[in-house]
C-alpha cells in the first residue's frame, strides 16, 4: 500500500503528512516496479500485482524510451509514443496469464527472482529520467544568472547527474555493502571521465584532428586535479586503517568536494586563476 498502516498510528502530524505527499509517487512505483525483498513477509510476492507489473512495466518503459528518442511535444508536455510499446503486449499479455494460472497467491515462485530484472530496468529508467529533467532545471537556472556553462556543468549538472548514483550507493551501504559502495564511489568517476570525456576527446584528435581544448574548458583541469587528489587520498587513508574506511575519511571528503566548490566559483569569478594553461591562438 502507498502508505504503512501500522506506521502511520505511531508517527506525528507532520510524518503523516509527509506520508500523504509521498503516496500518489508511491502509487504509481507499486504499479510499475515489482519489490523483490527476501526479509520481509512472502518475499515481496503479491500474485495480482506481480502479474500486472509483468504488463505495465515493460510497457511504461519502451513508451518512455521510445518518447524521449522522438522528443515530440505539444506546448510544453511530451507526447507518449505507443508505435513500439503496444507490440510488448503481445509477449506480456501470455506470459501474465501463465504466471496467475500456475503461481500460488501464498507462497512466492521459484522464478520470483526474475523479477528483479524488472525492477532494476524500472528503477534505472525512472531516475535516470529524474537526474536529466533535474539537469535541465540547473542549467536553466545557472544561464538566467549568468553563469558559464563550464561552471554549472562542474557543480550543479554533476550534481544532477550523480543522483541515481548516489541513490545505489546510499542503498548499498544501508544493506551492508559498504566495501562495495566504496568501489563504486571511487571507481564510477573514473570510468565515466574514461569512457565519455576519453572518446570525445580521443575522437575529436584522431578522426577530426581538431583541438579538445573546449571540451576540457578552464574547469576540466581543476577537475582532473581534484579528483586525483581524492582518490590518492582516500587510498592513503584506507591503508593507514587496514583498508578500513571509517567515518573520517568520509568527512575528508566532503571538505574536499566543499574546497572545490569554492575554487571553482573563485575561478568563475575571477578571483583566482585555473590551474590550466591559458589558450594562445598563433596568428597566420
Amino acid at each position: 500500500m502507498p502508505i504503512d498502516l501500522e506506521r502511520w498510528q505511531f508517527v506525528g502530524y507532520l510524518r503523516r503528512i509527509l506520508m500523504i505527499l509521498k503516496a500518489p509517487i508511491k502509487l504509481i512505483c507499486t504499479l510499475f516496479l515489482p519489490v523483490v525483498d527476501y526479509e520481509i513477509y512472502r518475499h515481496g510476492w503479491c500474485k495480482l500485482l506481480n502479474c500486472i507489473q509483468i504488463i505495465t512495466t515493460p510497457l511504461f518503459g519502451i513508451t518512455l524510451i521510445h518518447s524521449i528518442m522522438l522528443n515530440e511535444f505539444t506546448g510544453f508536455v511530451i507526447i507518449p509514443q505507443f508505435a513500439y510499446a503496444r507490440w510488448s503486449l503481445c509477449i506480456t499479455v501470455p506470459l501474465a496469464i501463465i504466471v496467475f494460472v500456475h503461481s500460488r497467491t501464498d507462497i512466492p515462485p521459484v522464478y520470483h527472482s526474475m523479477f528483479l530484472g524488472l525492477n532494476a530496468g524500472g528503477c534505472l529508467l525512472i531516475m535516470g529520467i529524474c537526474a536529466a529533467e533535474l539537469e535541465i532545471l540547473c542549467c536553466i537556472a545557472g544561464l538566467i544568472v549568468y553563469l558559464s556553462e563550464g561552471f554549472v556543468a562542474v557543480t550543479f549538472r554533476s550534481m544532477a547527474g550523480s543522483i541515481d548514483d548516489t541513490i545505489v550507493v546510499v542503498s548499498l551501504a544501508l544493506e551492508g555493502y559498504e566495501q562495495l559502495a566504496l568501489g563504486a564511489i571511487l571507481g564510477a568517476p573514473i570510468f565515466n571521465i574514461l569512457v565519455s570525456m576519453g572518446l570525445a576527446i580521443l575522437l575529436q584528435e584522431t578522426v577530426r584532428h581538431g583541438t579538445a581544448w573546449f571540451l576540457i574548458g578552464k574547469h576540466g583541469m581543476n577537475c582532473y586535479i581534484f579528483l586525483n587528489v581524492a582518490v590518492i587520498s582516500m587510498l592513503f587513508w584506507t591503508l593507514t586503517f587496514n583498508y578500513i574506511a571509517r567515518r573520517s575519511a568520509g568527512v575528508f571528503s566532503f571538505l574536499l568536494y566543499l574546497i572545490f566548490i569554492i575554487f571553482a566559483a573563485c575561478v568563475e569569478w575571477n578571483v583566482v586563476h585555473e590551474f590550466s594553461k591559458d589558450l594562445h591562438v598563433d596568428p597566420k
